[in-house]
């Protein structure tokens, strides 16, 4: 072969190896940000437990006599867990984090 086909074959092999760092970088891209937003989503979804494991416990606070207060703050909670992760997500959207 002659020495011009091997600075080709270099070249061509070089470009390819260009292309696909390019890819997995873009794929590992696309792995931080379903990290972010699976870790903001367990975030919130901790704060819920907490909450629920406050009213969970043995603890005399007036109201375990209605029948429903569970129902109510499980769904106050529900509704404010959804609302915050939307918002952490829609600000973390503006900064373009993601």
């Amino acid at each position: 072969m002659r020495v011009g086909n091997w600075n080709d074959v270099v070249f061509y092999l070089r470009l390819q190896e260009d292309f696909v760092n390019i890819e997995l970088d873009s794929q590992r891209n696309q792995l931080i940000k379903l990290e972010l937003v699976l870790t903001t989503a367990t975030l919130f979804m901790t704060m819920y437990g907490v909450v629920a494991s406050v009213f969970g416990m043995n603890v005399r606070n007036g109201v375990e006599d209605s029948k429903g207060t569970f129902v109510t703050i499980n769904v106050v909670c529900s509704i404010m867990t959804v609302v915050a992760f939307v918002l952490a997500v829609m600000f973390i959207r503006y900064k373009r984090i993601m």
